[in-house]
């Protein structure tokens, strides 16, 4: 499936003359060499840029999905390390929300630190690109479940604080206001 997937969303966005793709993680079906591999060739094989971040799948497995994708080209936003890519119009902000053996993300103090940094320091409006979505406190009412109540608020309320113009997109797939 994620295969399938990342295929028919790189051809839509060729056909609509997209010139990067933002793939929102779970882009592996459990992280194994060659879901990784596939994954790897399938995002590469058209000329955008391709960003992405890590899903909870993609750490499953043995593979280092994150650095396999690096090593094809593509810009990918790790716990250690998320990253900013600025395009015109916006900034790309990659994050890390997965957790090994959990379904619903967490933001650690310095995640949260560098991403409310990099939303700062936007020139303009940013989009903020997690696996999961912050939901609001209480039982999930959705499945898969976001990022931890805790965790939605203080990033709804720092990123909002750092930069008012910032969008985010995750795994429910469409963008939403913080």
């Amino acid at each position: 499936y994620p295969l399938r997937a990342l295929r028919a969303a790189r051809l839509e966005a060729r056909a609509w003359g997209a010139s990067d793709l933002v793939a929102r993680g779970d882009v592996t079906r459990e992280g194994g060499f060659s879901d990784t591999r596939a994954a790897a060739l399938e995002l590469t094989a058209s000329p955008m840029s391709v960003h992405a971040v890590l899903g909870n799948h993609d750490l499953e497995g043995p593979a280092d999905v994150a650095a396999a994708l690096r090593r094809v080209g593509v810009t990918v936003g790790t716990a250690d390390q998320p990253v900013a890519v600025d395009l015109p119009g916006a900034r790309l902000i990659l994050g890390h929300s997965p957790v090994t053996g959990r379904h619903g993300g967490r933001l650690t103090d310095s995640q949260l630190a560098h991403l409310v940094e990099l939303a700062g320091q936007a020139p303009g409006p940013a989009v903020l690109v997690l696996h999961h979505p912050p939901r609001p406190g209480g039982p999930p009412r959705y499945y898969p479940p976001g990022l931890a109540p805790a965790d939605s608020r203080r990033l709804v309320d720092r990123v909002v604080d750092a930069n008012p113009a910032v969008v985010r997109a995750g795994q429910q797939q469409m963008a939403r206001l913080l």
